[in-house]
């Protein structure tokens, strides 16, 4: 039963689950009987039932089931109308129901007891639930709340349209069989058939099309327009309408009504597709979602909200939705929604643009690159851009606030890229920006940029992401590449490179570490900027699927918005600079094509292959003015013009180059201007480029069948061609080239590159019909005594006349003389010239003169090859016509040739060539150079260089071959033949009795001279020549001496004395190690004995004995009288203190390093009294930051890195500023113009600056362009070719500095390695210098007068102030001036005065301490302290050193740096010393005198006992040092001479105050000692009563470890003591042979701050300077007395003509490549009077012939000098006076060549003679000291070579560094006489001192010697070299030596022991530990501060060389001493 009532009834769950209720309910129910009632029964089985039941339950149950399909089937089926009873029997039928029948029994009431079944558990089929009917099953179900029946094939609404407007009707009705229009149905709903089942019809379909259309026309994807046509058909059209459809307002009168509000219901699968299909096209986005809330767009639920609007009337509203209202409504299902990608059948698909799907991604990076598409989206959680490829979003209101914000200029769309996050990635560095950046464009601009990146809806079109990371659940971008177009970055860096805030150096500093160079850099450091989370790399070029961003910028003066541009100040075009043609002409900007006319920026190429084909020149652009319809054009034309232009590819090309180059240059606004009002058309091309062109076309036929004329070409051929090219813009064109009348302020005039002649080799030559030098032949005759001129016509160009020559007429005497004279070789037969021409020549020829008129043959040679072209009467045989024109001469036509052919042979060129090859010009240059016009001059060259030049208009092509060459062959067939190398001289030829100089003809020279001049190197770092011979040597002494000292040692023989310690120990006798066995000595005459025992009698030493009584009874008067001796002390002092009032300290290295008498000396007082003082120098070199290499500004011009613009810009205004700085003294200022050295005086008044020497490469055509491009933007703007105008000037005026033009303000020249640097100079080339220049130098020349030093120095601290505070752009500079040096070393004075204060603190600080003794208690310590007693010591060394200093003031010796920081520290060394000996002898006398410490005269007795002990050895260390020192006075040296005074005054004044007033001190310290009283607080008195002094641990590491080891009684102490002796002697023959390695100068640079300015400027010379100091050779007469005649004949000879003069000599060594220490560079005044200045147009006198005229006043009437050959010598003198004073002019036809500026002082008149001259050389660079040192004894060499082979001049050399190193000639002889004298006296006075005792005297001089040698070994090893310095440090490393080794021996000589073991152990144990800690530990403490100094000098020279002669000092004497003294060398 119950599976019939799920198959029949389960399609309607309500209707299932009531009768399952009632089937169960009569089964199984709890309450069965209520409702069931038995109404038939047969043996209680039951056969029928009843059932009671309610009507009402009935009839809910039976309209559950009446509709339900099966149910209706089997009514329909039985033909019935079914009721409830059929319905139950149904259900409990026979077939189901088998037991037995149920009845049914309905009441309205049910009648008791039956309660009937409960119809609140039963359902209507329409109730809603899981069992709710459809309306198929259910008719209830159909009838929904709107009233109307939503059934399959039922409709509700029709449309319909009435005029213009449109409604829905509603109509209940079914669906139906419509005869659609079928063109209506295909536009409105394709997708239905024409007559299949609708709810819709053609009204239906019109009034859809209505609500359609303003949607699907916004529709750029086809696929979403047909989607949402489709599915809203398919929902309006479908039979099944009403299933989908509601009305929402629901009316009364269902007839023909209009539906006001209705709601569409549509599966949400379907939707979403169909939202998919259409969230890319972002127009209909922007479409449907203008008026919502931004960001909500791309949201599904808004997009189907808002298509429902846009669906809508204003009277009908449409709502679309997914939701379901009740069962009756079924979504509409249309699974022919498409996907964006996939359209339907025969329709098209949406692209990529509107549909992410259709794109295809990026092989490279994975991503869709297309528009509306995002790469990156939002932000990560570490702040970077998150990467998110998706269509671009709606962008939120607060995005878009911020946006206005942050990027004013930025077109804000409704869709985007970016979202709050995005803002705040941008945000940093956008105001950083703001806040900086003072141009608001400038703002804009990078703002713009930013946003475009971040925001533009398009972004992945432009944006590739390089490198991401995982963030989270995220991807974040740290790393993206920006494709946008160059210009926009050209654009950016142009409207903020000039912004006040100087932001684009700021934005460049983090990236570069300077400013920006150029756009590039700036764009890449804005991409990598430092601030923001992510870096941007900027890319100009884009393959796919990339495309270059165009974002439109804001030039800098560009008004937006009303806001207005920049200021002027951030913006240069915002000034009032306007072209007057209202064009902009600037860089990069186009004015007219083919097709259109005004300003635009060039393009990017559009199609390469076509520009390669029409414009191949230009192919290697980027950006050019012209598209690809002006290159058809261009073609068209040219292929048009080709016929006109004849058949020559030359001029056919090079008018196509010149259309080019007008048409497509991207700055073609700089050179052309056009007007559109009067048509005319101006380009300004360069004169050569024109006249190019004009040369390779002109051999075309013109309108007379003549050679095409300039007029023809320019006036009537181009015109025509441009007329044709812009016959598109509508205008009648004038064309005019070059006309100034046209031309616009501002506009410059351009280059055509790669212009070809007619006749170059190639595919372009022209033929011989269109271009004559094409051509073999030239139709003229060619043979033997035949012309092919004659006369001139025009100018230079000859007439052509191929006739017979003429001959000369007996009558014209002068043409003949004229002929002689300079064409000798054809005076005696008919020539080819005429007169004129040879008048013309001559006059041309003497020019020639003045350049190669030196070597006579190489003159004779140079005139003879034009002799031949000219007069020779076999002219026509070499000579060809290459050109001519016709002209008319006197009414007559005439062809005259304006270029020939001129044929030589191969021997003649060369020969001639080799004859002026080393033919020099003046100061050093070479003819052929000046020739050349370039440093690179080889034969061909010169040829050239002679065939076109601009002294002629004939243009002579040399063609140089030798006959039976392939080439003579050709030519011979037309009868010409070279000129053959007959009759040329070679240059050591005697011509007309005169030959070449050895210095312009090397063959000239001797070769006995040539091999004199080699020589080897001097070994100048060393001092001895060579050790070969001295390690053998010293190796065999040693081995010597170790055998001896073996033996020695060895046969020493053991002793049984023992010695008693006389030092304090502790428990004295009781802890004595030694029985006492001491041997008393008596101070008395006789003999020495031994109590009872006679020992070995020895003589008494009298000269001790008298010196220990005196000294005893000193001590007697000091302590009985210690106020006078105070007194004394104080008087003494006083007098000697007042001597300070005449101190003074000097700093001249003159007055320290040389004497009055030295040579560097008086030749440099000789030098200043003579010539004046030499001038001073300020010098900036400038070098680049970043070395990025040599530059192109072509494809051949390369240039050095320094030479870049805006490095030139910088220095140029660094120069200009330098030229200001004024200083202010009292009330005067000087200026730069004030305290220059001005060579010419005042000749420029209105700019006296222009008077100074200022050697700068912008002075270079100084009075052409006066810095013209380097002084503002305008003169740029007006001159756009300055800047490479600039360096061809650099490197013309670089190769050849003598031509006027090139000349400096001060009217002279300047030389190229003065202004560059860091290039090879001996490279060869010409253009090294522009090439690989890494510095340029600036040199401002200061007058060194005297008069006005003040003003000179305050200006000079200018000058430093100012570079001091001067920054650049990637570039440094270092700087000098004269006062820098001293400035520096006085700086670094006072910063290590710290330091040695400190060092001597600490010394002073230690001896107070340690000067007393060590107790067990401490309160005994403070009364056996000795503070007061160390400062007191410490006090008399500083007043011993004040003292010395006052004497040597009362003598007028200056002090010198030197005495004040070595002599204290000599003196403390010597003084402490000996107050510890001092006062621990005292200390021991009380010790062993304490039992008498009552007894009266305890005191004075103890003091006499130790001063007649101590006193004799402290008098023999002071008298040998002063007597040593007083010697070391002898030096010629005078810092030596000072320190020596100073050293040995101040240890003589600190004995005698150590033994008068220190020891009256010391008496009262003792007997505050002894009455128990503190030091230094004497008022406390200590009653400790253990006063035992405890051994210190200095003492009792010598006396109980050391000296034990040391003298060890076996034969291992033996064997010790001779070893360390060998070892030492070993170490000291080392050092001898270090010696030989010791070098020798002082390099300056120590003893600067290594923060020193002038230490950088000492590292940038050595490294790009190419030239160093200049030395001047001064040459004056052997006898003072006498003057020189410079022209005797034997005077002249020796000073310039012979082999061997003073000029040869000096000029062999500047060219000589083996004498290193000169350059090329020689300076001659003589040679540049004589054979340059006198042969030119130079020297004029006025009529008179007795008044110069000078070149730089009128000339008018003047006439040539004299021959200086035949003047008199009075004349003469006059001629040299007034070209020294002559000033050079660069115009034409005066004299550039003046003597003034470069030689005026160099020469000194008296009457007709000269007291002195000088002939200049420079040294090249040095590069240290060792380079000076040999630089000035090359230059002594070399006159001493010059004084030996002239011995009628006396010759030297002078240069201002010179005496700085003459010190060195000496150093090594004062360096061995100092230290030879003062070893010898200390072995004098000791050998005195000690009572003429020779062994002990001869072992202190061994000790010492040891000392100084070992030490100056060690200088070698620690790299200490030797000079003043080092050898002051020798001579007081002799007295501390002294200190060391005196005591010990005197210790040694007065020990009572008879055994030397014995005796040396008690020398050790009771002198050593004063020794150790009155020198040693003293000095120590004060040494080692000193290596923190930040002077280098103070750490090389003193804590180098102090500490170790203190380490070496103490190790002799208190290791090899002992053992040496050990050895009984008698034994042996």
């Amino acid at each position: 039963m119950f599976t019939r009532i799920d198959t029949m009834f389960g399609s309607c769950g309500n209707c299932r689950d009531n009768l399952k209720r009632i089937a169960c309910d009569v089964m199984f129910g709890a309450d069965q009987s209520r409702f069931i009632n038995v109404k038939h029964r047969q043996d209680d089985v039951i056969s029928a039932l009843q059932l009671t039941v309610k009507e009402s339950v009935a009839d809910k149950v039976f309209k559950s089931c009446q509709d339900v399909t099966g149910f209706v089937e089997l009514c329909q089926a039985q033909d019935k109308n079914c009721t409830f009873e059929d319905l139950i029997g149904q259900m409990f039928g026979e077939s189901y129901w088998p037991l037995s029948t149920l009845e049914v029994k309905m009441f309205d009431t049910v009648p008791e007891p039956y309660g009937g079944l409960d119809s609140s558990i039963f359902k209507n089929c329409e109730e809603e639930g899981p069992g709710q009917c459809t309306c198929s099953e259910c008719e209830a179900a159909c009838m929904c709340p709107d009233g109307y029946t939503h059934a399959p094939g039922q409709c509700v609404v029709i449309g319909s349209l009435e005029g213009d407007q449109g409604h829905f009707l509603i109509q209940q009705h079914s669906a139906s069989q419509q005869n659609l229009n079928e063109t209506l149905l295909t536009r409105v709903c394709g997708s239905y058939a024409p007559r299949q089942t609708t709810c819709c019809h053609d009204n239906t379909l019109e009034y859809l099309e209505t609500l359609l259309m303003p949607v699907i026309e916004t529709i750029r994807c086809p696929v979403c327009a047909d989607n949402i046509a489709s599915l809203l058909c398919h929902v309006t059209c479908s039979p099944d309408q009403s299933q989908s459809l509601e009305v929402i307002d629901p009316v009364d009168d269902w007839d023909d009504e209009e539906v006001t509000a209705m709601r569409f219901f549509i599966e949400k699968d379907a939707l979403e597709q169909l939202f998919e299909s259409c969230r890319g096209d972002n127009s209909l986005i922007e479409f449907l979602c203008a008026d919502t809330e931004s960001g909500l767009c791309h949201k599904f639920d808004t997009f189907v909200s808002q298509l429902s609007k846009k669906i809508s009337k204003a009277d009908t509203n449409i709502t679309v939705t997914v939701e379901k209202i009740y069962n009756d409504v079924i979504p509409a299902s249309y699974d022919s929604i498409n996907t964006c990608e996939r359209a339907a059948q025969d329709k098209e698909s949406c692209t990529c643009s509107t549909c992410t799907a259709a794109c295809t991604a990026n092989a490279q990076d994975g991503y869709y690159h297309n528009e509306g598409v995002c790469t990156m989206y939002s932000t990560c959680e570490n702040g970077a851009p998150r990467a998110d490829n998706t269509r671009a979003r709606w962008m939120t209101s607060s995005v878009k606030e911020s946006l206005v914000e942050l990027c004013p200029s930025y077109d804000t769309g409704l869709l985007g890229c970016c979202d709050d996050g995005s803002v705040h990635v941008m945000k940093p560095l956008l105001e950083l920006a703001k806040n900086l950046i003072k141009c608001p464009n400038c703002y804009m601009n990078l703002a713009k940029l930013f946003c475009n990146v971040f925001c533009s809806a398009d972004q992945s079109t432009y944006l590739s992401i390089l490198e991401k990371a995982a963030t989270g659940n995220t991807t974040s971008v740290s790393k993206f590449s920006y494709y946008v177009e160059e210009r926009i970055g050209e654009e950016l860096y142009e409207s903020c490179k000039s912004d006040s805030s100087d932001i684009t150096n700021i934005i460049c500093l983090a990236k570069y570490k300077r400013g920006c160079a150029h756009y590039n850099e700036f764009v890449h450091s804005i991409g990598d900027n430092g601030v923001t989370t992510f870096d941007i790399d900027f890319q100009f070029s884009a393959e796919d699927p990339f495309t270059l961003d165009t974002p439109n910028l804001l030039t800098c003066d560009k008004n937006w918005n009303n806001q207005g541009g920049c200021e002027c100040e951030d913006c240069p075009a915002a000034c009032d600079t306007d072209y007057t043609d209202g064009f902009d002409h600037g860089e990069g900007v186009c004015l007219v094509n083919t097709v259109t006319l005004g300003n635009a920026r060039a393009s990017q190429v559009q199609d390469q292959n076509k520009l390669v084909d029409v414009c191949p020149e230009l192919s290697e652009l980027d950006k050019v003015c012209c598209s690809n319809v002006d290159l058809d054009k261009i073609r068209d034309v040219i292929s048009q013009y080709n016929d006109s232009l004849g058949n020559c590819p030359a001029c056919q090309n090079n008018i196509r180059r010149y259309l080019c180059h007008v048409s497509c240059s991207p700055d073609q606004s700089s050179f052309v201007t056009l007007s559109r009002d009067t048509g005319i058309l101006a380009h300004f091309i360069r004169e050569d480029v024109t006249d190019k062109i004009l040369e390779s076309c002109q051999h075309h036929k013109g309108q007379e069948q003549g050679p095409v004329t300039e007029e023809e070409l320019y006036e009537q051929i181009v015109p025509g061609i441009f007329q044709s090219l812009y016959s598109g813009l509508g205008l009648e064109l004038e064309y005019f080239l070059n006309d100034n009348n046209y031309r616009v302020t501002g506009m410059g005039k351009t280059v055509v590159e790669n212009l070809k002649n007619c006749y170059d080799e190639g595919n372009e030559k022209c033929g011989c019909d269109y271009c004559k030098e094409s051509c073999s032949g030239d139709g003229y005759l060619h043979q033997d005594n035949l012309c092919l001129f004659h006369d001139t016509c025009q100018g230079d160009f000859p007439c052509v006349d191929n006739s017979v020559p003429r001959a000369v007429d007996p009558e014209d005497a002068r043409f003949y003389q004229d002929l002689v004279n300079t064409c000798p070789q054809y005076a005696d037969g008919a020539v080819c010239c005429t007169h004129g021409q040879l008048e013309d020549f001559t006059n041309r020829v003497v020019a020639a003169s003045v350049i190669i008129g030196s070597c006579p043959a190489c003159y004779a040679n140079f005139v003879n090859i034009f002799c031949n072209l000219m007069c020779s009467p076999n002219q026509s045989r070499f000579q060809q016509v290459v050109s001519e024109k016709k002209i008319q001469v006197g009414g007559e036509e005439k062809m005259v040739a304006d270029t020939i052919r001129y044929h030589l042979s191969t021997d003649f060129a060369q020969k001639s060539y080799d004859s002026c090859k080393n033919v020099k010009s003046g100061q050093n240059s070479y003819a052929i150079h000046t020739i050349c016009g370039s440093l690179d001059c080889d034969m061909d060259d010169f040829y050239v260089s002679l065939g076109v030049n601009e002294f002629t208009d004939l243009k002579v092509i040399y063609e140089i071959y030798n006959p039976g060459d392939e080439k003579s062959e050709v030519y011979s067939e037309e009868g010409i033949s070279p000129v053959l190398g007959v009759g040329v001289h070679d240059c050591q030829d005697i011509v007309n009795g005169k030959t070449c100089m050895c210095s312009d003809c090397p063959a000239v020279c001797d070769d006995d001279d040539n091999d004199n001049k080699d020589e080897e190197e001097s070994e100048r770092s060393r001092l001895l020549p060579s050790d070969k011979y001295l390690i053998p040597l010293c190796v065999v002494t040693w081995a010597l001496i170790t055998v001896v000292v073996m033996l020695a040692a060895r046969k020493t023989p053991h002793v049984r004395e023992n010695v008693v310690m006389t030092n304090f120990v502790a428990g004295k006798d009781a802890e004595n190690e030694y029985e006492l066995e001491k041997k008393p000595i008596n101070v008395g005459k006789g003999t020495v004995r031994d109590g009872e025992n006679e020992a070995r009698e020895r003589p008494v030493n009298v000269v001790q004995t008298v010196i220990r009584q005196l000294f005893a009874r000193w001590g007697v008067i000091v302590y009985n009288n210690p106020c006078f001796v105070l007194a004394g002390c104080v008087i003494m002092i006083l007098a000697c203190c007042l001597g300070l009032i005449f101190f003074r300290i000097t700093y001249d290295p003159v007055e320290l390093w040389t004497t009055p008498t030295s040579r560097s000396r008086l030749n440099k007082e000789f030098f200043e009294s003579t010539f004046g003082t030499p001038y001073r120098a300020a010098q900036l070199i400038f070098t680049e930051k970043t070395h990025q290499g040599p530059f192109n500004t072509s494809d051949t011009d390369q240039y050095g890195p320094i030479l870049r613009e805006e490095h030139l810009r910088q220095i140029y205004e660094i120069q200009k500023d330098i030229m200001k700085i004024s200083a202010t003294l009292g009330d005067t200022t000087y200026k730069l113009s004030d305290v220059c050295y001005k060579p010419l005086g005042s000749h420029d008044t209105m700019n006296p600056i222009n008077n100074c020497i200022v050697l700068s490469p912008f002075q270079w055509g100084f009075s052409r362009y006066q810095g013209r491009f380097f002084e503002d933007d305008s003169s740029r703007k007006e001159d756009n070719d300055a800047y490479l105008e600039y360096l061809k000037l650099f490197e013309n005026c670089g190769q050849l500095p003598y031509p006027a033009k090139c000349h400096g303000s001060y009217r002279g020249p300047i030389f190229t390695n003065t202004v560059f640097g860091g290039y090879d100079m001996n490279s060869g080339s010409n253009e090294e210098f522009l090439r690989r220049s890494k510095a340029i130098v600036l040199t401002f020349v200061i007058s060194g007068d005297m008069e006005h030093r003040e003003g000179v120095l305050a200006w000079e601290k200018e000058f430093s102030n100012y570079m001091s505070d001067c920054t650049m752009t990637n570039l440094t500079v270092s700087y000098n001036c004269e006062r820098s040096l001293e400035d520096e070393l006085d700086r670094a004075s006072h910063a290590d005065i710290f330091t040695i204060v400190l060092s001597y603190i600490l010394m002073f600080v230690y001896v107070s301490v340690t000067l007393g003794r060590f107790t067990r208690s401490c309160a005994a310590w403070f009364i056996h302290a000795k503070v007061s007693i160390g400062l007191a010591g410490v006090t008399v060394v500083l007043i011993s050193v004040t003292c010395a200093l006052g004497i040597t003031s009362y003598f007028r010796l200056p002090a010198t740096l030197i005495v004040i920081e070595v002599v204290p520290f000599l003196v403390l060394a010597v003084g402490v010393d000996n107050v510890y000996i001092l006062v621990q002898s005292l200390q021991r006398k009380l010790e062993e005198r304490e039992k008498e410490v009552n007894r009266d005269g305890f005191l004075v007795g103890v003091i006499s006992d130790v001063l007649q002990d101590v006193g004799p050895s402290m008098l023999m260390s002071s008298t040998c040092q002063m007597v040593a020192f007083s010697l070391g006075a002898l030096s010629s040296m005078p810092a030596v001479q000072n320190f020596a005074w100073n050293a040995a005054l101040a240890v003589v004044i600190d004995f005698l105050l150590q033994i008068s007033g220190f020891l009256v001190i010391l008496i009262l310290d003792t007997k505050r000692q002894l009455s128990r009283r503190t030091d230094c607080c004497v008022c406390i008195v200590c009653h400790q009563t253990d006063m035992t002094p405890a051994l210190g641990p200095v003492r009792y590491v010598i006396q109980r470890i050391w000296a034990e080891i040391l003298f060890m009684e076996s034969t291992c102490g033996k064997v010790l003591r001779g070893l360390i002796v060998s070892f030492f002697f070993a170490c000291t023959l080392a050092s001898v042979v270090l010696i030989t390695r010791t070098s020798i100068g002082l390099d300056e640079s120590l003893a600067l701050p290594s923060d020193s300015h002038v230490k950088h400027y000492f590292d940038d010379i050595f490294e790009y300077l190419n030239v160093g100091p200049e030395v001047h050779f001064v040459f004056r007469s052997p006898d003072p007395s006498k003057n020189l005649d410079i022209f005797n004949e034997e005077i002249e000879k020796q000073l310039v003509t012979s082999n061997t003069s003073m000029t040869e000599l000096m000029n062999s060594y500047a060219i000589d490549p083996d004498k290193k220490y000169f350059i090329n560079k020689f300076s001659s005044w003589y040679t540049e009077w004589k054979q340059r200045w006198m042969r030119g147009p130079c020297c004029k006198v006025h009529d008179d012939g007795d008044s110069f005229c000078p070149s730089s006043g009128p000339r008018d009437g003047c006439v040539d000098c004299v021959d200086v050959d035949d003047a008199s010598l009075d004349l003469k003198y006059k001629y040299l006076s007034w070209y020294l004073s002559d000033i050079p002019e660069s115009d034409a036809n005066k004299c550039a060549l003046g003597g003034k500026p470069m030689y005026g002082s160099a020469v000194n008149f008296s009457d007709n003679s000269v007291s002195a001259a000088y002939f200049s050389l420079s040294h090249p660079r040095l590069s240290g000291s060792d380079d000076f040192i040999a630089s000035r004894r090359s230059a002594i060499e070399l006159c001493e070579q010059i004084n030996l082979h002239n011995p009628a001049l006396h010759v030297f050399p002078y240069s201002y560094a010179y005496h700085f190193y003459e010190q060195y000639d000496t150093i090594v002889r004062e360096t061995g006489l100092n230290l030879s004298i003062c070893v010898v006296a200390v072995l004098i006075v000791s050998w005195f001192m000690l009572g003429f005792q020779i062994y002990p005297s001869l072992v202190i001089l061994l000790s010492i010697t040891m000392v100084i040698v070992d030490m100056m070994g060690v200088m070698v090893i620690v790299g200490i070299p030797l000079n003043a310095i080092s050898l002051v440090n020798l001579i007081m490393s002799v007295g501390i030596a002294v200190e060391f080794s005196a005591h010990i021996v005197k210790s040694y000589v007065s020990s009572s022991f008879t055994s030397s073991v014995l005796k040396s152990k008690d020398a050790l144990v009771n002198t050593g530990p004063s020794v150790f800690s009155g020198i040693t530990l003293t000095k120590f403490v004060g040494i080692v501060v000193l290596a923190f100094a930040k002077s280098k000098l103070f750490e090389v020279f003193y804590f180098r060389m102090f500490l170790s002669v203190i380490v070496l000092g103490v190790t002799h004497s208190l290791i090899f001493l002992p053992a040496f003294l050990s050895l009984d060398l008698c034994l042996v």
